[in-house]
Formats: structure tokens, C-alpha cells, sequence
């Protein structure tokens, strides 16, 4: 009687076959995980863009004046304040700056009172709360253009940028 069985050359080749699967198994894993990675990234840079832009909306459409003072910096980065009655820390902090921080921050700072950049010292900060909106911020403008009418630019470091027009409803 004879006994079939496989051979040792069968075997090898059947676990060498084994082995590429499996190579390219986990290739394409690692292809997923990495394209995963990155357009959830993506997704969190557009979510955040989103809600940035939904603030900056809320303030100037909430705004009491139009005469908004748009001032810059030495860096010639924009520092934009209003009076808004869009407020999310205090409802008497109705005073909204927008400011780039020296470490590239975009910052939203709502205070009790108006914003000085000459006359800054430790009271305002007291009654103030201060947000950062973006980080990584190269320029910041904000542009008037009628009395209702705003746009607004940010350029990042990551070579991005956004604008946004908007119209005050007052």
C-alpha cells in the first residue's frame, strides 16, 4: 500500500506562497493606516478652518459698531477689535480683539475693556479672557471695505492661506 503524502519541496513552496501573501497583506495595511492618518488630519485642519470661520462670523455680524478699529502691528499683522455681542466667556465682555501673538498664535481676546496696545497692563488681562483661534499664523489682515463690508486673510506657515468676506448686519 502506498502512503501519499507531500513532499518537502511541496511544502516549502506552498509556505514561500504563504509568506509573499502576507508581505503584500501587510503592505496594503500600512498603505491604509498612513492614508487613514493623513486625511483624518486633513479633516481635523478643515473642521477647525470651519469653526474659525463661524467665530469670526458670529462677531462681526453680532457687531454694535461700524466703526471697527483695524490697526497693525510692527510685524504689519493686523489687530482688528469690535464690539460684538457675540461673547463666549462673559456677557459684559463685549470688547473682541483679534491680535497675532509673538509666538504666531491667532488670538481672540474678549475684554471688559477696549484694547490698547500702548496702554496694556495686568488689570486688562484680569478682565479678559484670551482664545487661541489658529497657530501658525504668518499674516493676518483685515481689510474694510465699506462700512459694512469685511474681508478677512490668513496666510500660515504651511504655505495655506484663507479668506473670508463678511457683512455686518448693523
Amino acid at each position: 500500500m502506498l502512503k501519499k503524502s507531500f513532499t518537502l519541496i511541496e511544502v516549502l513552496i506552498s509556505i514561500v506562497l504563504l509568506l509573499i501573501i502576507v508581505v503584500f497583506l501587510y503592505q496594503s495595511l500600512d498603505i491604509s493606516q498612513k492614508s487613514n492618518k493623513f486625511f483624518n488630519q486633513k479633516l481635523v485642519e478643515q473642521i477647525n478652518k470651519t469653526d474659525m470661520k463661524k467665530i469670526f462670523f458670529k462677531d462681526i455680524v453680532h457687531s454694535y459698531e461700524t466703526d471697527n478699529k483695524i490697526s497693525e502691528d510692527r510685524e504689519k499683522k493686523a489687530i482688528f477689535s469690535l464690539k460684538s455681542s457675540n461673547t463666549y466667556h462673559n456677557a459684559f465682555y463685549v470688547n473682541i480683539t483679534y491680535l497675532v501673538s509673538k509666538n504666531d498664535n491667532l488670538l481672540r481676546i474678549e475684554s471688559l475693556n477696549k484694547f490698547d496696545k500702548y496702554k496694556l497692563n495686568d488689570d486688562f488681562f484680569d478682565k479678559a479672557f484670551v482664545d487661541t483661534i489658529a497657530s501658525e499664523v504668518e499674516k493676518f489682515k483685515v481689510i474694510k471695505k465699506d462700512k459694512k463690508i469685511y474681508a478677512i486673510y490668513l496666510k500660515f506657515k504651511d504655505e495655506s492661506d484663507m479668506m473670508f468676506v463678511f457683512k455686518s448686519m448693523r
